[in-house]
């Protein structure tokens, strides 16, 4: 009988206003012992009872986790290498840029080679990438180009403060 649905029982009349009243058992929302409601069955029960379905369904699909983005560039779910030469005298900091997003990807120092990680997650839609590169006590950042990455790629970041320029580029993954 407590099978978690609401049950119509037999009508008892009320002997004050005369009102038809339901019992109604609501299993999943009581304990076992107090699990009869009384209340009036009208259009407002049945307009609460969606309402309850309709927040149940709601709060479901907030807290269900969608696939990810970027499904296809790195299906294992592993971060994509990536390659940045520092070829000017300042230390770099390298972010994933989207819509005006910035990510931290980490720090590149000056006249040096280094390998980030890219969380799959900072990759926008469609396995494009935009880098953005700000100098440690500078003031004027740099944007790469959009790259559309596919798998068995990485990409690979250039900066050139001389010449006010990151140029980002895909290469195939070594094997």
């Amino acid at each position: 009988m407590l099978d978690g649905t609401i049950q119509k029982v037999r009508p008892r009349q009320d002997r004050r206003s005369g009102e038809c009243l339901f019992a109604i058992f609501i299993a999943a929302a009581r304990s076992p012992g107090s699990a009869v409601v009384h209340s009036s069955w009208g259009w407002s029960m049945k307009k609460r009872a969606w309402a309850k379905a309709v927040l149940v369904a709601t709060i479901s699909l907030a807290c269900w986790k969608s696939p990810s983005r970027t499904s296809g560039v790195h299906p294992s779910g592993e971060p994509v290498r990536l390659v940045v030469m520092n070829t000017g005298w300042e230390d770099q900091v390298v972010y994933s840029y989207y819509l005006g997003h910035k990510y931290r990807l980490g720090i590149v120092t000056g006249l040096t080679t280094g390998v980030l990680r890219v969380p799959r997650g900072s990759i926008q839609v469609g396995n494009t990438l935009q880098l953005l590169v700000h100098p440690i006590g500078g003031s004027e950042d740099l944007l790469s180009d959009m790259v559309t990455l596919n798998e068995g790629q990485h990409p690979e970041l250039t900066i050139n403060p001389s010449t006010s320029s990151a140029f980002l580029s895909v290469m195939p993954d070594p094997l």
